[in-house]
């Protein structure tokens, strides 16, 4: 799971300079992630749906 959030970060940064999180990065996540870290579940104590959105100031969301 996290060689694929990372190879979307890397993608998303390769395809403009500032992605924009919102109409880029969640509609991934709610498609592939939320299911089982979001609202309802939260697998590996990880939470997705809450996630900080600016991932370059906040290295702990970036981090996860």
């Amino acid at each position: 799971m996290r060689g694929f959030l990372f190879s979307l970060m890397i993608l998303t940064a390769w395809l403009s300079a500032a992605p924009d999180f919102a109409k880029v990065v969640r509609p991934v996540l709610e498609r592939r992630c939320f299911s089982c870290h979001g609202p309802k579940e939260q697998k590996g104590k990880l939470r997705l749906d809450t996630l900080s959105t600016d991932l370059v100031q906040d290295a702990r969301a970036a981090e996860m």
